[in-house]
């Protein structure tokens, strides 16, 4: 049987995200991703304003899992042609957000926990070889710019909204891959990242226990700053690792155990949670060292 087309209180609650002229005029910069004036900011055309619409609707309920994307209806919601859309689609799905239905249209796809480890385990790779990038060449305008985002979550963290955290979180770690010099290491953090980020924003403890963020920002930008690029790789690989599986509620299974580095404080304590992946046995306690 067919798949539902798209909802009529969701076809009407997703004109909050409609396309204006000043968008259409200007581009997009997602997340203030720019370099803080060291660069100009990124300019996207339509489909990736529009595919970034449609993650916000994917995010915040409006668009829900399982949920038929009608063209007819969402152009309209957005005020675009099917044109753009079809490509915001592409885009979508090559991210892993949506899926295209042979006979039955696309569907938002539903984000496992099996699908959110993988995620998970290939971002922390990027992200690792990123920071070790990052600090081995050690410019210093980029620390900056690195440093201030930082500073500007902190604020954030105490003052701000849930959704400027987020947005600044963001445009950390993707101003760490931008730095990097790799364009292919930044567009498979992209692509992978996609799904993490609208987990995050759907994820209770992201929004509320910000203090371990802080602390883990922290600990990124003095290891960026370190010169150590090995170090730097290893505490953002597991950093990214610990946190992710934190969210999930799990614990981080065995054969990723070993990424742990021997030279970093634990600072996230979640529940000893049973891995629900087959084969994923919890971490044990590490017995602690008494001092003589």
């Amino acid at each position: 049987m067919d798949a539902r087309p798209v909802r009529p209180s969701a076809a009407a609650a997703i004109k909050k995200l409609q396309i204006d002229d000043d968008d259409r005029a200007a581009g997009f910069a997602a997340g203030r991703t720019a370099t803080d004036g060291l660069t100009l900011p990124a300019r996207r055309g339509l489909p990736e304003i529009v595919a970034e619409r449609l993650i916000e609707g994917i995010a915040d309920g409006t668009i829900r899992p399982g949920e038929r994307l009608v063209e007819t209806s969402l152009a309209a919601s957005l005020g675009v042609s099917r044109a753009p859309l079809r490509e915001a689609f592409r885009q979508l799905e090559a991210q892993g957000l949506v899926e295209t239905r042979n006979g039955r249209g696309t569907h938002v796809r539903h984000l496992s926990n099996a699908h959110m480890e993988q995620m998970i385990s290939v971002r922390a790779v990027l992200e690792g070889l990123a920071a070790r990038l990052v600090t081995t060449q050690a410019d210093p305008g980029h620390l900056d710019v690195i440093r201030r985002i930082h500073d500007r979550f902190e604020v954030a963290s105490r003052d701000g909204s849930a959704e400027e955290r987020r947005r600044l979180d963001w445009e950390f770690h993707e101003t760490i891959c931008r730095f990097s010099g790799n364009a292919l290491l930044l567009e498979s953090w992209r692509l992978v990242s996609m799904s993490v980020r609208v987990f995050m924003r759907k994820n209770a403890l992201f929004n509320h226990d910000t203090s371990s963020i802080v602390r883990n920002h922290r600990e990124f930008v003095e290891a960026i700053h370190s010169g150590d690029g090995d170090r730097a790789e290893r505490i953002f690989r597991w950093r990214i690792i610990q946190t992710g599986y934190l969210h999930l509620g799990q614990s981080v299974p065995a054969e990723l155990a070993s990424y742990e580095p021997a030279d970093v404080v634990t600072t996230a304590k979640p529940e000893r949670a049973t891995a629900r992946r087959s084969g994923a046995a919890p971490i044990p306690r590490k017995a602690k060292s008494k001092k003589k």
